[in-house]
Formats: C-alpha cells, sequence, structure tokens
C-alpha cells in the first residue's frame, strides 16, 4: 500500500527498504522476486525501483548462497542470477530520474563488477563517484552519501570514499546542524570504527568551538575527551587536537594527567623531540609528579639515542641513579650509566653502576640483573661487548659531526602499553626495497631490553614477553651489503 501511494522518490525507496528487510531477514529471495514481478505488471511506472530491487535481491542470494555453502543452487542457478543482476541494473539506470535511486544502482553495479573482477569494475566506480558528485548537487538528504562512501571505503577504495564523506559531510553543514547535533554524529561514527569520517567531523566541531566564546573562560573539556578518544586509535590525529588545544589555551588546559599522557602519545608516536618537550614540561610544571622516574628515564634516553646528546642524558639519569628509593626507572638509568662507561672503556666505573644496580635490586627485577650480570661478565673476563649493543652504541653515541649519515628508523611496539607476561611484538620496516629482480638480504641486530627473545639477524620482527614492570629500550641496527643502512630505538612501558 505504501509503494503504490508513494507521492515522491523518497517515500516509495523508503517503502521498499521496509519490503526488502522483511523479505530478506527470511531469505526468501525467490518469494521476492515473484512479487516484484507481480508489481512490475501492475504499475509498470515503477519500473526503475523494482528493476533495482530484482537486481540487489538476487546479489545478496549469491552472497547467502556463498555463505552457506549451497553450490549445487549456486552453479546451477549462479549464471541465470548474475544476469537477472546486470539486466535489473539496466533497467534501474535507464531511465531513473530519482537521483538516490541512480546513486543506490551505481554503488550495487560497482561491487557487483568489483566481485566478479571483470573488466567493468573500473568503469562501474567511474560511474558511481559521477553519480555521486551529481546527487549531491541535486539533492539536500546526504545519508545517500555517506552510504556510498561506507561501501567505497569496506571495499578498499579509500581515496574515493574520503571524496564522496567529503560531499557527506559538505551536505551536512549546509543543513546548518547545531554543534551538539554535530559531536553526536562524529560520536556515532567514531564507535562505529569510521575513524576517517569521523575526524572530518570533529574538525568541523573543533573549528565552531575555538572560533566561539571566550577563550579565557572556556572549559575545553569537550576537546580533551575528542583527544583522548583516539589516543589508541590514532595518535596523530589525538596530538593535532591536542595542539589545537594548546594553541587556543596555552599549556593551563593541560594538567599533570594530561601532561603526561600527551608526552606517552608522542614518545609511541616516535615523534621523541616532542616527547622531550612534554617530558620537560610535565617536570617543570609539577615538580612532584608521580610520573618523576619515567620522565627523568625518558628524557636520558632521548638525549643519548635520538640526539647523541650523552653529557645532558648522563644528568638525568644521574638523578635517578641517586635516588635511595629503587623503581624500574632507577635500576635502568644506572645499568645505562654502566653500558656507557663500559663503552668509553672506563671499566672501573661501569662495573660501580652495576654493583650498585645489583645492590639496589635485591632479589628483584630479574630481566635487568641478567643484562647487568652480562656485562659484567664482559669486564671481569676481558671480553668485548656484545657485538649487537656495541654497533648500536657506536652509532647512536657518537656525536652527529662525527658519525655518517645513517638514518633514525623507527620501531613499532605492540602493544606499546603492556601488562606483565603479555606478549609484545617488535617490528622495524626494512629501509632498503628490492632492487629489480635482485632482493637485498639485509641483517637485524638486535640488542637491549629483549628479555629471553633472541631474534635472529634475519628477523626483522620478534615476539618478547616481560616478567617486570618499567620501560623497556629496543635497540637495533640494520646492516645491508653495503654497510649500516639505518638505526632504531623504541620504548615499552610493562606495568
Amino acid at each position: 500500500k505504501k509503494i503504490m501511494e508513494a507521492g515522491d522518490c523518497d517515500a516509495l525507496y523508503l517503502a521498499f527498504e521496509g519490503l526488502t528487510d522483511l523479505y530478506f531477514q527470511e531469505n526468501q529471495y525467490n518469494e521476492y522476486i515473484e512479487f516484484l514481478s507481480s508489481l512490475l505488471k501492475q504499475k509498470k511506472e515503477l519500473g526503475p525501483a523494482i528493476n533495482y530491487y530484482m537486481a540487489l535481491t538476487r546479489y545478496y542470494q549469491l552472497k547467502s548462497l556463498e555463505e552457506e555453502q549451497d553450490w549445487d543452487e549456486y552453479f546451477s542457478k549462479g549464471n541465470d542470477y548474475r544476469d537477472q543482476i546486470r539486466a535489473g541494473l539496466d533497467g534501474a539506470t535507464a531511465a531513473n530520474s530519482c537521483a538516490a535511486a541512480l546513486l543506490y544502482a551505481k554503488v550495487l553495479a560497482f561491487k557487483f563488477h568489483k566481485d566478479q573482477e571483470d573488466n567493468f569494475t573500473e568503469s562501474s566506480l567511474e560511474e558511481l563517484m559521477s553519480s555521486a558528485r551529481e546527487y549531491a548537487n541535486l539533492s539536500a538528504q546526504p545519508l545517500p552519501l555517506k552510504g556510498a562512501a561506507d561501501e567505497l571505503f569496506s571495499y578498499g577504495e579509500k581515496a574515493k570514499a574520503k571524496e564522496v564523506y567529503k560531499l557527506y559531510t559538505d551536505k551536512l553543514l549546509a543543513q546548518d546542524i547545531k554543534d551538539e547535533g554535530l559531536l553526536m554524529i562524529a560520536n556515532e561514527f567514531l564507535a562505529g570504527g569510521n575513524l576517517e569520517l569521523a575526524e572530518s567531523i570533529y574538525d568541523i566541531y573543533i573549528a565552531r568551538f575555538i572560533a566561539s566564546g571566550d577563550k579565557e573562560k572556556k572549559d575545553f573539556s569537550p576537546l580533551i575527551n575528542i583527544a583522548r578518544a583516539f589516543f589508541d586509535s590514532d595518535r596523530h590525529y589525538s596530538e593535532k587536537v591536542f595542539q589545537e588545544i594548546e594553541d587556543a589555551a596555552g599549556i593551563k588546559a593541560f594538567d599533570e594527567e594530561l601532561t603526561y599522557l600527551r608526552a606517552l602519545n608522542m614518545a609511541r608516536y616516535n615523534d621523541y623531540r616532542k616527547a622531550l618537550g612534554l617530558y620537560s614540561q610535565l617536570l617543570k610544571r609539577f615538580a612532584d609528579t608521580k610520573y618523576a622516574d619515567e620522565a627523568n628515564f625518558k628524557i636520558g634516553i632521548i638525549y643519548a639515542y635520538v640526539l647523541s646528546d650523552m653529557k645532558n642524558a648522563s644528568v638525568y639519569f644521574g638523578k635517578l641513579a641517586q635516588k635511595e628509593k629503587t623503581s624500574p626507572q632507577v635500576l635502568s638509568a644506572l645499568y645505562q650509566l654502566g653500558i656507557f662507561s663500559q663503552w668509553e672503556g672506563d671499566f672501573v666505573k661501569a662495573k660501580g653502576y652495576y654493583e650498585t644496580l645489583k645492590e639496589k635490586a635485591k632479589d628483584g627485577f630479574k630481566e635487568i640483573i641478567s643484562l647487568t650480570l652480562t656485562r659484567l661478565a664482559e669486564i671481569n673476563e676481558n671480553k668485548p661487548m656484545d657485538y649487537n649493543l656495541k654497533s648500536f652504541l657506536d652509532i647512536a653515541l657518537k656525536p652527529k659531526d662525527l658519525r655518517p649519515d645513517i638514518r633514525l628508523t623507527d620501531l613499532d611496539i605492540s602493544p606499546s602499553d603492556a601488562e606483565k607476561g603479555q606478549l609484545v611484538t617488535i617490528t622495524t620496516t626494512p629501509s632498503m626495497a628490492s632492487a629489480g629482480c635482485m632482493q637485498i638480504e639485509l641483517q637485524y641486530l638486535w640488542s637491549g631490553d629483549i628479555a629471553s627473545a633472541s631474534p635472529s639477524a634475519t628477523d626483522p620482527s620478534f615476539p618478547v614477553q616481560y616478567s617486570d614492570p618499567g620501560t623497556k629500550i629496543i635497540c637495533l641496527v640494520e646492516v645491508s651489503p653495503t654497510g649500516v643502512s639505518s638505526f632504531g630505538i623504541g620504548m615499552a612501558d610493562v606495568r
């Protein structure tokens, strides 16, 4: 009754969608085709819509047969169903005056040809994009554009999806949607895992928020909540929002916890220079911060191995080494001072740091004690330092003007914030691709806090489990047939 009485395109397709859901819920595909065929005889002017839903029905019927592995019907009827899909799509697009319906048909055509991996895939994609642009010019209703963008995204066409999402957000803005509504829509997309669309809408909301009202009196908690929501899923976007808050309100908008989280975010994003500034800010603004040991240790690591500044690194490690109360970072700082001295050939000083570490650790912290005993054995037995570790120190600790121009590469640590005993995966992306038909053989010299793991020189990735808490430092030197091609440093936090 709703279909027969529909006064416009939107009402017609809304009624069809409801009816389609009823049939699809019971997998009554053939029954729906029979109904659509009888309806076409009663009202031929519904041809474009009926043809579309015939094509849609056969499309999902094939999908259902694949999922249920009903291969008898799939192979005996599959070609007939595909012919009906093509015929239905031709009928749906030949004389369809409804822009939304035409867009739906183009989406289905693209999915069909993409699934078949046939020669019409590219042309159907271009027709879909053309239809989306035309729809955006003709209609004020944005939802069909979102549906098309979602399908493009699910099929891996991210660039095309981004363009259609932009058309969708432009439609939302044209409706003069209120800030609260905009935030609600963005939250829904974030909850659904559509980060790209969520971010594009949050950007609009953030720009409006910052432009309105007195910045001195403004409560920035809505923007802080957005930044925190992306802390695990997109750290780059999280920091972008944090930076916009700082630009608008200054550092006073960040309390101790937020300043720490922001610094942690940047360290995990391998933006070590930004992390250095934020950890320094944390120590300066919050003198009694509970994160002092972690901040001092990470600042020391960044100075030593990112900036090749062993002098400043030793200052921060020294602050920790002098503390009476033991923490994982205090022990790690002593170990770092020990390997600095050992690398420089001052074995008496190195042994002093190592022995102090053993005293402070007592019967705990077995992982760093194991490393310390290995270093002490090297000194006591007049052996060279572990080759992988020394190779790393030779590159990382030399002043930049005295060392070769070797790239600092990022290490991916997942998860970067782990529980004791949790499996952590350390990965590097090879810096050199294959040359023509020849695969370049690289060696990976792993060292640092790798616990009981023993990755070989051919492993660009390895798993590891930590039994003790603290900040774990993972070191890498990548060697190509022509020499060292890159080195890397990573930090894993074990709670």
